[in-house]
């Protein structure tokens, strides 16, 4: 009988950063409503997990160590937030006029930032994510990750395009439940 991993994915909490600025990989402080946020969070987990991954990003791990402070947690680069690159620290509305910025804005999911990486990029890191973890013994997992890596997840797993997800808004603290099998193959789901 094929076994089912049941999949706990959450976004981290929300950050105190100027709006429009762009930090994939940049860390950032967190809000001062950091403690209450994850008390919420907490009060959504209902289950004992036998495995914990968190994307190495400072807002995440910082969740995960308040969330479980005595779980082992893995750290997974393949997880993080998207690399905006040379865009990193600044803010959207600087650069969303150069001509670098609209050839993204019109094929995100293949163009790289400058000296950064595409949607396709992020989708390959996730799928190979979940290849590993179905591979692995461990049946109910917690994923603390970004905005960005949880859309690639709903798109990998429920076979939805790259861009019907984008436009999915993913609240800081969101907690989405997700299952894979270990036998059935998660590939990404081809834009069009």
């Amino acid at each position: 009988m094929d076994s089912i991993k049941k999949l706990t994915i959450i976004r981290h909490t929300s950050v105190a950063i100027e709006k429009g600025l762009i930090y994939g990989r940049t860390d950032v402080p967190l809000s001062d409503t950091f403690q209450f946020e994850a008390k919420i969070i907490r009060n959504k987990l209902n289950s004992d997990f036998d495995k914990i991954y968190t994307s190495p990003s400072k807002r995440c791990v910082e969740l995960s160590n308040l969330l479980w402070p005595k779980f082992p947690k893995t750290e997974d680069e393949r997880i993080m937030e998207l690399n905006f690159g040379t865009w990193e620290g600044k803010n959207w509305n600087d650069i969303d006029q150069t001509s670098e910025a609209n050839y993204w804005f019109n094929d995100f999911i293949n163009q790289p930032c400058p000296k950064g990486e595409s949607y396709a990029d992020l989708l390959n890191r996730v799928e190979s994510f979940i290849h590993s973890i179905q591979q692995s013994p461990y049946k109910n997992i917690a994923i603390v990750c970004h905005g960005g890596s949880i859309r690639a997840f709903l798109s990998i797993i429920n076979q939805r395009s790259p861009k019907e997800v984008f436009d999915q808004k993913i609240n800081f603290g969101e907690v989405i439940s997700l299952e894979i099998s270990k036998s059935k193959t998660y590939e990404q789901f081809a834009a069009k």
